[in-house]
């Protein structure tokens, strides 16, 4: 049932096989583990075997941007069915299961009809809302086709609730409708408004603090992201904090306790929103010191900081910064004597007009070093290097308080 759960069109083919079988049931499923049952071994393999896998099936753009839904309705699925437990909800299968067929109409679109979601989409990024977009295309909604299909293949009546204009009036559907906002809107960027209102939704939703609802929503993401990283998917917690790619470090920053990524994740988001920088970097020591590495990254994921690497002997600017707690702001007045200071390698990767830089410690060590930059110069201030050390030194209390 979980491993089913991880693919929409799964899904959907057992629970349309149950509906349509002889031992179909007059009122709709409620989860995957009842169709399952009622369905029996046999059919299930049957059904199993008759799916068609996407990579043969579709093609080019038209699978990416299935994979691209697909991956969203997961997310949606893992927020929505997590506050459905958090509630002591009767049946959080449901929940889930809601939040993971929500956009139906855009799957079956993609998968059947390519041409129509691209005319869509391509309206939208002319600045047509969605809805317009949908209208003008197909002469309705995406919500009214995933409703009429919801009904045609009798999926879980909280679905057709969710896709009505009265979901605000219940908590189960409107969740399941902020999962899916919200599973949408990350899905591009973690640091937008719209991201900021709906994190801000979902702290009055559950009577938390703002802070609390998107460390949340990060770990969130961070547990999804794991659940699905052998899958060709999207995840979108590479979008708020991205981890080194490759090899043996990825397993171990996978593995690493979540509240680790929320420290960081809340201090870089509030140097981004209060202190003037767009990209935020935190650079680690590795463990025999001898190298510093990027170790956390918010902001341009496409970023040569990513690949930030140094060894830490001789003399450079890291290393100097890293001597002792201190902070560092790279600008007009002292760029002739600093940037001399900064590996070629290096240079590449930062900013060589103006940045922001202080190291970190624990317990009397450097640990590492946060980086922050933006791509007009102009917009780094006194006022904002003042906050960018202020957030640099809550974030070493925080992380002494967690250890």
């Amino acid at each position: 049932q979980r491993v089913i759960g991880l693919d929409p069109g799964f899904s959907l083919a057992i629970l349309r096989a149950v509906n349509t079988s002889p031992a179909a049931q007059k009122e709709p499923l409620h989860s995957l583990g009842h169709a399952i049952s009622i369905l029996g071994h046999t059919p299930f393999e049957r059904v199993v075997k008759s799916i068609p896998t996407l990579k043969k099936a579709i093609k080019g753009t038209p699978r990416d941007r299935l994979y691209r839904c697909y991956s969203r309705a997961l997310h949606a699925a893992a927020y929505a069915h997590h506050w459905a437990g958090e509630r002591r909800d009767s049946n959080p299968e449901e929940v889930h299961l809601a939040a993971l067929m929500y956009n139906c109409a855009e799957m079956a679109l993609w998968n059947h009809t390519p041409e129509a979601m691209t005319e869509i989409e391509s309206l939208e990024a002319k600045g047509m809302d969605r809805n317009s977009a949908a209208i003008e295309t197909l002469g309705f909604t995406l919500n009214e086709l995933s409703d009429a299909l919801a009904q045609q293949w009798r999926l879980p009546h909280l679905l057709n609730t969710a896709l009505t204009t009265h979901w605000h009036l219940q908590t189960r559907p409107m969740e399941v409708v902020l999962a899916t906002s919200i599973a949408r809107s990350s899905d591009r960027t973690w640091n937008s408004q719209e991201i900021h209102d709906l994190t801000e939704l979902l702290a009055d939703h559950k009577h938390i603090s703002e802070d609390h609802a998107a460390a949340e929503l990060h770990s969130l993401a961070a547990e999804t992201a794991r659940s699905i990283q052998d899958l060709p998917l999207h995840k979108s917690a590479t979008a708020l904090v991205t981890l080194p790619a490759t090899g043996r470090e990825k397993t171990k920053a996978a593995s690493k306790p979540p509240h680790l990524q929320d420290h960081f994740a809340h201090a870089m988001r509030r140097m981004q929103k209060e202190a003037g920088v767009e990209r935020v970097m935190f650079a680690m020591l590795s463990k025999d010191r001898k190298k510093i590495k990027m170790r956390f990254l918010l902001g341009d994921k496409d970023s040569p900081l990513r690949d930030f690497s140094l060894p830490m002997g001789g003399r450079h600017l890291f290393s100097i910064l890293l001597s002792k707690p201190q902070g560092i702001w790279l600008k007009e007045s002292n760029r002739e004597q600093y940037l001399p200071l900064i590996p070629e390698s290096a240079r590449k990767a930062v900013h060589n007009q103006s940045f922001f830089a202080m190291s970190l410690y624990l317990k009397n060590k450097p640990i590492g070093f946060l980086y922050g930059d933006s791509s007009d110069p102009e917009a780094l201030n006194q006022d904002g290097y003042n906050r960018f050390k202020q957030f640099c030194l809550q974030l070493c209390k925080q992380l002494e308080q967690s250890k």
